[in-house]
């Protein structure tokens, strides 16, 4: 476990001033001093990111020229994971899921889990080359409507709330 000093400024108010426990899965975000085994740990990609990776995406996206470029810059975008449609002058089209996403079990961050070992952890993230993507499909066109944009045949697990 590690500590974190954090320094919350609050306009009109006096200065809050906190200790932030990180463990492996993330910041502890509820403790119980009479039950520890009841702590709560959070672990979310953002906690992960780089300080300028997400900036690095916006002038990337908005510099691009084609489909292409944009795929490119859109790998810099770290989180939250979105569908991004794309099209260019050209007449090229694209879908594809901009941000990043752990490798995760079934199932795995739907549900509070056992935190004293390590089967918990995610084991990487999904390459970025490897994202879901459509360019230029057959059907001529490209849709989101916050639905799933995989297949079964999908080699990775991720989960979210698709209606």
């Amino acid at each position: 476990v590690q500590f974190r000093a954090e320094t919350i400024q609050v306009k009109g108010a006096r200065t809050v001033y906190d200790t932030v426990r990180y463990t492996r899965f993330g910041p502890i975000v509820y403790e119980d001093p009479e039950r520890p085994q009841h702590n709560l740990a959070m672990r979310w990609l953002a906690h992960d990111r780089p300080d300028d990776f997400d900036l690095n995406a916006a002038f990337k996206l908005l510099q691009a020229g084609s489909v292409e470029e944009a795929i490119d810059g859109s790998m810099f975008h770290w989180t939250p994971a979105m569908n991004m449609a794309l099209a260019d002058r050209s007449g090229d089209i694209a879908l594809r899921i901009m941000g990043h996403l752990p490798i995760k079990e079934q199932e795995q961050g739907r549900f509070v889990q056992e935190g004293a070992g390590l089967g918990s952890l995610w084991e990487g993230l999904i390459p970025q080359k490897e994202m879901p993507q459509v360019v230029n499909p057959a059907s001529g066109f490209v849709a989101s409507a916050n639905q799933r944009t995989t297949d079964s045949s999908y080699p990775y697990y991720y989960n979210g709330h698709f209606d």
